[in-house]
């Protein structure tokens, strides 16, 4: 059993006023749980939505309020018959005509089916996907049904394929499939570069205020995911080619060397594993990034707070002797009132001793510094002195 993965691209028009991160957030909160309760349903037979020959999707990855994907697979199953081979397709989004699309994502008011536009995944020819080109998805033509070009290979198969070799060739008979699972790894993987380099733009980085791993966390958990999907589909690709040569058996020493379509059907699927992990690399470093810019914006801002605290406590030194002094004089004892209002300059006179004692024990450190220097001073001339030299500086004769 082979299971090739098909990703559909849509886009979605949404207000600008709703483009920030809060709201993405919400938005793939509220997208896994329901594609989580979607697929349960379905793993259980239990949704009252769903019917025979419905199509569904396995995963859907929401990549900017403005534009999601969803993941459908081609299971393919060969076994092998009398005359060669016999080749049995199933495909997730197979749909059947006058039946209304109903997908997990549709059930909000916010996102119906109006609004909503796919991109249809374009037919690819081997060995070009090595070579990719950046789309421009706004200039691309658009459907509000999530099209699959599966039932178009299907029904023009026997123009594009010989027939007669793919009874005894099983690999060349599913390259129109392998072709259209690959171009649409390679869509999906422009979408999501495009996104990673809207993150790590220069001027996004330092002019983002509250720097966020949300966006590069979510696209690599993503791109593990189609990473994962690729390699599989590379092993089944190698196995299968060994399997289809009669020469290439587990004990045979002696291998038939790849057909220049396997060549490039291996190519354009490696050059899209290299573009994937290339991406994932990349949201690493971002993220790094991202952290060590979140920690020196912290550590700025602790800067900022010792430097008032350090404001404060000068302040404190001043106001709180003439509080206490004030304090003390308000206090209705013999001692400090004897039956008279002390004078204004007794209340000063106090402050001003308060106050020399306070700074003292606030600068102690610095002050306990200049004494011990001044001490060394003193006993190095008078050192000195008893030596006959009258010079401040180091006696020459030692």
């Amino acid at each position: 059993m082979l299971s090739l993965q098909v990703t559909t691209i849509s886009l979605q028009n949404q207000d600008m006023q709703m483009k920030h991160q809060k709201e993405l957030d919400t938005l793939r909160k509220e997208s896994f749980k329901q594609i989580s309760t979607y697929t349960s349903n379905l793993a259980l037979l239990n949704s009252s939505d769903m019917t025979a020959g419905d199509p569904f999707a396995r995963e859907f990855s929401v990549h900017d309020l403005d534009c999601f994907s969803l993941e459908q697979a081609i299971s393919i199953y060969i076994p092998s018959a009398s005359k060669g081979r016999l080749g049995i397709v199933w495909h997730d989004g197979l749909r059947q005509l006058g039946e209304e699309l109903k997908w997990p994502w549709q059930t909000s008011s916010s996102r119906t089916n109006s609004f909503l536009k796919y991109l249809p995944k374009p037919l690819h020819n081997p060995g070009v996907s090595s070579d990719s080109r950046r789309r421009t998805l706004r200039n691309q033509p658009q459907s509000t049904e999530p099209s699959t070009r599966a039932d178009f290979v299907l029904a023009d198969y026997d123009r594009h394929i010989d027939l007669s070799r793919a009874v005894h060739d099983p690999l060349y008979a599913l390259s129109p499939f392998f072709n259209l699972a690959v171009s649409s790894e390679m869509a999906v993987l422009d979408i999501l570069d495009t996104k990673i380099r809207e993150e790590l733009n220069y001027s996004h980085l330092i002019g983002n205020n509250n720097p966020t791993l949300s966006n590069l966390l979510y696209h690599q958990q993503v791109l593990g995911r189609h990473i994962r999907n690729l390699k599989g589909t590379i092993g089944a690709i190698e196995s299968l080619y060994e399997r289809s040569i009669p020469g290439n058996t587990p004990n045979s020493d002696v291998r038939t060397p790849p057909t220049r379509e396997v060549e490039s059907i291996l190519g354009d699927y490696r050059a899209a594993l290299t573009y994937a992990e290339t991406l994932a690399a990349e949201c690493v470093q971002g993220m790094t990034i991202t952290a060590h810019s979140a920690t020196i914006r912290e550590s700025e801002k602790a800067v900022v707070e010792a430097q008032s605290v350090t404001r404060l406590t000068k302040l404190a030194v001043f106001f709180v002797p003439l509080s206490f002094v004030a304090s003390l004089f308000g206090m209705n004892v013999r001692e400090v009132n004897p039956g008279s209002t002390p004078p204004f300059w007794s209340w000063a006179v106090a402050s001003l001793a308060v106050g020399a004692i306070t700074w003292a024990l606030f600068r102690h450190d610095e002050i306990g510094e200049l004494t011990g220097r001044a001490w060394k001073r003193c006993t190095g001339r008078m050192y000195r002195r008893r030596a006959g030299s009258d010079s401040l500086g180091p006696d020459p004769r030692v």
